[in-house]
């Protein structure tokens, strides 16, 4: 038995925070920075084996496309 999934995300905008160190009035101080950081349109495939004879299972083989828009070619994750 298979089951296989897959997700085509197109190039999106990811808010994200890291903490800096930042010297506000003499004192150093722990602060957020926030930025939009790309994040280029990709492929994912899961694929779920399992064996009924065996009742075994289930080892998952992921597969995910680099880039696409620099044509990267596919490797595993």
């Amino acid at each position: 038995m298979n089951a296989l999934s897959g997700v085509d995300w197109w190039t999106r905008w990811v808010k994200k925070t890291i903490k800096v160190k930042q010297v506000i009035d003499g004192v150093e101080k722990d602060v957020d920075k926030r930025f939009e950081e790309e994040e280029p349109a990709i492929l994912k495939a899961v694929s779920h084996l399992y064996s009924m004879e065996l009742k075994h299972g289930p080892p998952s083989l992921r597969l995910r496309t680099g880039n696409r828009t620099d044509n990267s070619a596919i490797f595993r994750h």
